[in-house]
């Protein structure tokens, strides 16, 4: 049976400006240190952008999710 270890790892952090709570993937592990930055880095800015554009007067909460997909395989 193979160990089978993720090339990186996956957490999920939480960001709560007010009222909202927004839940997003952060990556670390066994990857260039520069890449996971600029990828984290990426994912905070764009979170941030959908934020900015939600109508808090009309929607006073705001959900996402997020998923994982990987290529691996059954051999």
């Amino acid at each position: 049976m193979d160990n089978f270890l993720p090339p990186v790892l996956v957490r999920t952090l939480t960001y709560s400006p007010g009222q909202i709570r927004i839940y997003y993937p952060q990556i670390e592990g066994r990857i260039n240190p520069r890449i996971q930055q600029q990828v984290n880095q990426q994912i905070i800015q764009i979170n941030q952008q959908l934020q900015q554009m939600q109508n808090p007067e009309a929607r006073p909460g705001m959900y996402g999710e997020f998923g994982v997909k990987t290529n691996e395989k059954n051999t």
